[in-house]
């Protein structure tokens, strides 16, 4: 019986939080429940740079393996230069498109993914090629490359849309939302709390089964409403499964 409720407690739980928690409502929920909530600071056992720390590193590695946040730029190009660099917050690129030549406001076309193999046996000769309208492109490390380079004509300020997973901004400031505040995952702050109370109480040697329990509940659901999430190539994406 006390399974029974413990589980519809836990199931009630999941579904009904859908707050937005700044980092200063986080760490204030996170220290309830560790009971470390003195109000003298040099008193408590963790300090907010530590809670703020560990918040941040299950921030990164959730928006990291589920791939929950997707961010789009537009970004320039210049005549006769082939590679760029991506965003320094990207985990993946889904979509690259070039600017259509005279379209206001700017319309795009999506470029053709090849890798630098495709390109050699498609013309081994590639790079030495003429300049013009960009239709495909390369990766390269942290960079991408455009074929063939863009020419003067079809450069501008905006030539290059970047559709891609985003990973999560470190929070710093106390007014700060987890997730770079997207709404559709407010219900899934309580992942951060979860997190960060097993991770602190790991280092008092303790296991916290209930709370890794719902845990995990929360990030299956999390990975489950990404599950279907199509890609630029038309197939279901599929994030990292999660597990314990």
């Amino acid at each position: 019986m006390k399974k029974i409720i413990f589980s519809f407690l836990l199931i009630l739980s999941v579904i009904t939080v859908g707050f937005s928690a700044t980092l200063s409502q986080l760490r204030d929920d996170i220290r309830s429940q560790l009971k470390d909530n003195n109000p003298t600071e040099t008193n408590r056992r963790w300090s907010d740079t530590l809670l703020n720390f560990r918040i941040n590193q299950i921030q990164t590695n959730i928006s990291e393996e589920t791939r929950c946040l997707i961010a789009r730029i537009s970004t320039h190009t210049i005549a006769n230069q082939r590679e760029y660099a991506f965003p320094s917050d990207m985990i993946a690129p889904i979509r690259l498109a070039y600017h259509i030549h005279g379209s206001t406001p700017p319309a795009y076309k999506k470029l053709e993914f090849y890798i630098i193999g495709g390109l050699d046996n498609e013309n081994a000769n590639w790079e030495n090629l003429s300049a013009g309208l960009p239709t495909k492109y390369y990766e390269f490390g942290d960079k991408y490359g455009l074929h063939p380079k863009p020419s003067a004509v079809y450069t501008s300020t905006y030539a290059v849309q970047i559709d891609y997973y985003q990973r999560a901004a470190d929070m710093t400031a106390d007014s700060d939302i987890p997730f770079n505040g997207y709404v559709l995952l407010y219900p899934f702050h309580k992942i951060l709390i979860l997190g960060t109370v097993i991770w602190c109480r790991g280092d008092q040697g303790l296991e916290m089964p209930n709370a890794k329990t719902e845990y995990y509940i929360l990030l299956g659901r999390l990975y489950e409403s990404l599950r279907k999430r199509k890609d630029d190539r038309g197939g279901s994406f599929t994030p990292i499964p999660v597990g314990k």
